[in-house]
């Protein structure tokens, strides 16, 4: 089970984007249907380039590739992932309808884990938290970099963002 919430970040206060040790991923999925199927299904690659203080050098970074699967909501919802090779990749991502490139900064600060994402297509930056039980999620409080909580604006759903 996915229990998460999601964020519009005023960038130019988002600590990880630039005081933390963030882990930096580059990340480009592809969503084979639409919000209007029980399932979402999509496609990832992620490569992992280092972190805002120190990028690895070329042949060093990672990669790997992903099919997930998502049921439908907002707030919670059953995700399964499996890896899958790069020609699978290659060979799903040009079926899909919906690709999302993104840049994801990743922290960890006072036990809580921040995945913040600066998409390629879009002006706006968002911050997701996962967490454990719903009543978490609801009881938690955004620091004051994350501007607007978007948790059930469908419009901020990655498979919405893509072109």
């Amino acid at each position: 089970m996915e229990i998460e919430r999601k964020w519009l970040v005023d960038k130019n206060r988002c600590p990880g984007l630039v005081l933390y040790d963030a882990e930096i991923l580059r990340t480009e999925q592809g969503y084979l249907n639409s919000v209007d199927d029980d399932w979402l299904i999509r496609v990832r690659k992620v490569n992992k380039l280092g972190t805002n203080k120190k990028l690895l050098e070329a042949g060093q970074d990672v990669i790997y590739f992903l099919l997930e699967l998502k049921t439908q909501g907002l707030l919670s919802r059953e995700e399964l992932r499996y890896y899958i090779t790069e020609p699978n990749y290659k060979e799903t991502l040009s079926k899909c309808e919906s690709i999302v490139k993104k840049t994801r900064y990743c922290w960890n600060e006072d036990g809580v884990y921040y995945e913040v994402d600066i998409y390629d297509d879009h002006d706006f930056v968002t911050c997701e938290v996962e967490f454990k039980t719903e009543q978490e999620a609801n009881n938690f409080k955004a620091p004051d970099w994350c501007i607007k909580d978007v948790t059930y604006d469908t419009a901020y759903k990655n498979v919405n963002l893509g072109k």
